[in-house]
């Protein structure tokens, strides 16, 4: 792996600073011969590239798909390891109380997570044999992104930039990473860290100075590039995007969401239960085709879900990451991407 960062973590300009080995995960179906269709999968806050393992290589295996992972920046073993831990320092904070916070180190973090996993997608286009045996495992032809809660955040900075992926799944994602902590419960210790004395008029003059020097890494600022207003270069595939929101999320808020959505170009689909304003809505079942250049693309809005034992509860960020009717809608989305109508978004509650 290229490095483009210096030794306090800033990149400051486009030649590489070193290189690093980062190690990388791959889970195969038990059943077939490769090569397989491949997910690059994006773990959330706090995990690493071994979480890929449940639910999605757990079930995306029995449907004949590979999985690959690796390591975000200060998670599991990235060289570029956290110091305190990787909340604190993947957004940016310290226990310094003369310098809390600095913004750059965040977009940084976020910009590296980017090129990590581009470099990641150079690697699997060559093709990869993992086993040993001389054939190829991986298919270069059909690589696909599922990104949860952080994965989902740091998705579109690699999508607007490759051409490499057939379909992407956003899970619990957002955009926008100073509302995404101002205004998540979750996050209200750390926003104290750094605001605790300022007033509220000085509160948010820091946040729209910090979300300025963030942008560079923001998802907000590559998910025009996706799908609408795709770079030259990259023209020629567009992937297919499904978006899962939880109505009652407290870590990413519903807010990031609709900024998220909007500056993707994808519509609600299905019944709102949540208003986004400037968001389509599309209410028919399935969703094939929908976007320009016969792609496929929507946000699903989940009240609820059901727990093992059959019950429908609220909604929630962690939770709806392992609900069955999620994970359904989910498969059928990426096991449909290589049909010649293109991707399928089916109501996950439907018949």
């Amino acid at each position: 792996m290229v490095d483009f960062a210096d030794d306090d973590g800033i990149i400051r300009g486009v030649a590489p600073v070193s290189t690093f080995e980062l190690p990388f995960v791959a889970y195969l179906p038990t059943q077939g011969l490769g090569p397989f269709p491949t997910v690059v999968y994006g773990h959330g806050l706090t995990g690493d590239r071994l979480t890929a393992w449940y639910p999605a290589a757990y079930y995306l295996a029995q449907d004949g798909f590979a999985v690959v992972a690796i390591d975000a920046p200060k998670h599991g073993d990235h060289p570029d390891a956290a110091v305190t831990n990787s909340t604190f320092d993947l957004l940016g904070l310290s226990n310094d109380p003369f310098d809390p916070f600095d913004p750059f180190d965040a977009r940084d973090n976020f910009r590296q997570a980017a090129f990590d996993k581009l470099q990641l997608v150079h690697r699997l286009l060559a093709g990869m044999d993992v086993t040993g045996d001389g054939n190829p495992d991986l298919d270069p032809q059909r690589l696909l992104y599922q990104g949860d809660s952080l994965g989902g955040v740091m998705g579109p900075q690699m999508l607007a930039l490759s051409d490499a992926f057939e379909s992407a799944t956003l899970v619990v994602p957002g955009g926008n990473l100073t509302n995404i902590v101002d205004q998540a419960s979750e996050f209200q210790p750390l926003v104290l860290l750094v605001t605790q004395s300022m007033s509220d008029d000085e509160r948010l003059r820091m946040l729209a100075v910090t979300q300025t020097a963030i942008d560079g890494g923001d998802p907000m600022t590559f998910a025009p590039w996706v799908i609408a207003a795709r770079l030259p270069e990259f023209a020629g595939r567009t992937p297919h995007v499904l978006a899962q929101m939880a109505l009652n999320d407290t870590v990413v808020p519903n807010s990031s969401t609709t900024y998220l959505v909007r500056a993707l170009g994808i519509p609600i689909v299905g019944e709102p239960k949540f208003e986004m304003r400037d968001v389509a809505v599309e209410l028919g079942f399935p969703v094939v085709g929908n976007l320009p250049g016969a792609r496929t693309g929507g946000l699903y809005q989940y009240d609820v879900m059901a727990r093992g034992n059959g019950d429908v509860v609220p909604a929630t960020h962690r939770e709806l990451q392992v609900d069955p009717y999620a994970l359904s809608q989910q498969w059928v989305f990426m096991n449909s991407g290589d049909a010649p109508e293109g991707a399928q978004i089916m109501d996950p509650f439907g018949p």
